[in-house]
């Protein structure tokens, strides 16, 4: 496999000749805690206003400030509630480290090995799928603390003239429309859309061309009209827009082996489409030209080159100026990528989740003491292609995962003080506070379902038997 330049330089439009370019995004045994916890109010933080408080500052610095990082998934929700954190309190900063984005699997593997790289490892990918060592799960604890959607983006450029030749003549149109809109402009306005099949045979390498007509039959909406010579004179004809890409060809982007990212969209994958993923997995795929360690390198990739497809977490199409490709979802609804059907996706998972009598005690349900691991499998976790209406089809949550067990005290409630604030959302006497979770809208998250919150605060509890909670450091 040949890698291309992972730099990119990304303009806004580029006119070249006869050529406009528009960038479609076609991003454990249980331990008790005491910790007391409150549901009550939309949005409430699942920690009493006094727990809370003590996250907000560090008054015992550990002797070497700890270090964060793992799947970039996570990367721009954690960053930002980092710089929030360290503003609090002076020793903040001088306690942890500034989050270090690669992968879910440096994440994992970083903080599980018998000799750490890292204290809080962040993965896209529950500790106990099909390959991990479940064993895992009984040292360590994965508490969720991100939601987000995964973004397909896809740079399609569209001709700018069409020639029509037949025994009548030749017709040529510049700048073909419908209603004054140019391709571009439909394609931004209306982006390209996609079922799960297809875009699981354009990752598997099968379907190869933008002008495929399984691909186009999806799109009737991307019609223009250009001239078709006829005796003596022209008339105008419909063609569907992805017949004048200047180049037919799709070139699939992929990350790099152990990505959070993309066990996310093969988990959707191997539903929608099992013949070629029959199962989820980080691994790359094999239809790619070219592979990233993360995806702020992926996303730039694809605005960059004429023709290509990826996937990235939602936050970085945004900040590539790119418009996420439109899915359809498990009951036939064609969904854009938005705050609210990931929410949606979110709410209708959980509930399917929790009616899953082999996932009782596990992830969604898990209160605030009880996560039984050996319960706990992929399904368990998954909010991929849930048959709800308005619902975005390749959603997910993102994990914290640090030891059960952290011997160093300051360590331990550093970890503790963090993964609480990065979790949370403010409630009580804390409401004019910023919590991560306050801010994960802002960065293109969804906030944490309370619920979630919840499950969060027991695994919490879980460090050290939530003894860290509730000191005064």
């Amino acid at each position: 496999m040949v890698k291309r330049p992972a730099t990119y330089i990304i303009a806004a439009v580029v006119v070249i000749a006869a050529v406009v370019t528009v960038i479609v995004a076609t991003r454990g045994n249980s331990t008790k805690s005491t910790v007391t916890t409150t549901t009550s109010g939309a949005g409430a933080g699942t920690f009493s206003p006094a727990v809370l408080a003590n996250a907000l500052s560090v008054k015992t610095v550990p002797a070497s400030a700890l270090n964060m990082g793992g799947s970039s998934f996570d990367a721009n929700l954690v960053n930002a509630a980092y710089a929030q954190w360290r503003g609090l309190h002076a020793n903040n900063a001088s306690s942890l480290n500034a989050y270090q984005s690669s992968s879910s699997g440096t994440g994992r593997s970083g903080v599980v090995a018998a000799t750490p790289s890292i204290n809080i490892g962040f993965s896209d990918v529950p500790l106990n799928y099909a390959g991990q060592d479940v064993s895992d799960t009984t040292r360590f604890v994965q508490v969720p603390v991100a939601l987000g959607g995964v973004s397909i983006i896809a740079n399609i450029r569209f001709k700018t003239s069409t020639t029509v030749s037949n025994k009548y003549g030749t017709a040529t149109t510049s700048n073909p429309t419908s209603s004054g809109q140019t391709c571009a402009a439909l394609a931004s306005a209306y982006p390209v859309t996609l079922d799960g099949t297809t875009l699981g045979g354009i990752f598997a390498g099968s379907l190869t061309s933008w002008s495929n007509a399984v691909i186009v039959t999806q799109n009737p909406h991307l019609q223009v009209q250009v001239k078709v010579p006829v005796s003596g004179t022209s008339r105008r004809e419909s063609v569907n827009c992805l017949t004048l890409t200047t180049t037919t060809s799709i070139t699939v982007d992929s990350r790099t082996s152990g990505s959070g990212t993309t066990f996310i969209f093969r988990d959707y994958l191997a539903k929608v489409d099992p013949t070629e993923f029959p199962t989820a997995s980080s691994a790359a795929f094999g239809a790619a030209s070219a592979t990233f360690s993360n995806s702020a390198l992926l996303a730039p990739a694809v605005a960059g080159h004429d023709g290509s497809i990826g996937y990235v977490e939602y936050g970085y199409a945004l900040q590539n100026h790119l418009v996420s490709l439109r899915l359809t979802n498990a009951a036939g609804v064609t969904v854009s990528l938005t705050a609210a059907s990931v929410s949606a996706a979110a709410t209708a998972g959980l509930a399917a989740i929790n009616a899953d009598s082999s996932c009782v005690g596990g992830f969604s349900a898990a209160g605030s003491t009880t996560y039984t691991a050996t319960l706990v499998n992929t399904r368990c976790f998954s909010l991929t292609n849930v048959n709800s209406t308005s619902a975005y089809p390749i959603a997910g949550f993102s994990y914290a995962i640090v030891p059960k067990t952290i011997t160093d005290a300051a360590a331990a409630t550093v970890t503790t003080k963090f993964l609480l604030f990065l979790s949370q959302s403010g409630a009580g006497t804390n409401s004019s506070t910023t919590f991560g979770q306050n801010l994960a809208a802002a960065q293109a998250y969804v906030a944490l379902p309370t619920a979630n919150q919840v499950v969060a605060a027991g695994l919490i509890g879980q460090i050290n038997g939530g003894v860290d909670l509730n000191a005064t450091n």
